[in-house]
């Protein structure tokens, strides 16, 4: 399903597996950082548009923290703690499995930068989340993902989890234009 070949041709910008089997390389948005509303976890530019060709065979997508996110360029379900729209699933991450029924092939998450930025999110969008608890949202995805799931993790540092449930297969550097912090999107496989 994860097919840098798809994606290198689409963009023209190479990704490569490393010497260890990784994904590596950029992803430079440029100019096109813009989101289409101001809500958190829209995903910029066209970072959805990447994802996809990324895994062209996804079939059953989660957006993990997805608040207001246009998944046109790639379909799924959307998660978030705030009710923003009619067709986000309401959840907590750190409780997938309560909520929940469904297998997924790929999930795609934007976390808060941090417990400084949940507070921020707590203030702005009365989010009921106290905490982020990376390592208790990787095990729920690990229940609700199938036998061969990704995840792609897109953070300003390197998520907790627990070498049993995933392996981690991609380290992508994720640049906006200049002024813009730099992030990563951590690609992961269930084992």
């Amino acid at each position: 399903m994860l097919d840098i070949n798809n994606y290198n041709k689409e963009f023209g910008r190479y990704l490569q597996i490393d010497q260890s089997n990784l994904v590596t390389g950029a992803i430079y948005l440029g100019n096109n950082y813009a989101k289409s509303n101001d809500y958190y976890g829209g995903y910029q530019g066209n970072y959805l548009k990447r994802i996809s060709a990324l895994f062209p065979t996804a079939k059953n997508v989660l957006h993990l923290y997805a608040g207001q996110v246009n998944d046109v360029e790639l379909k799924g379900d959307k998660v978030d703690i705030n009710p923003q729209t009619e067709d986000t699933i309401y959840a907590d991450a750190r409780e997938l499995s309560k909520y929940l029924t469904k297998k997924y092939d790929l999930i795609v998450a934007d976390p808060p930068y941090g417990e400084e930025r949940l507070k921020e999110y707590k203030q702005r969008y009365g989010c009921k989340a106290d905490n982020i608890n990376v390592k208790q949202v990787f095990r729920e995805m690990y229940k609700v993902a199938d036998n061969n799931a990704y995840v792609v993790w897109l953070d300003w540092q390197r998520p907790f989890y627990r070498n049993i449930e995933w392996k981690e297969v991609g380290a992508i550097l994720y640049r906006g234009s200049t002024g813009h912090k730099d992030r990563s999107i951590s690609i992961y496989k269930r084992t």
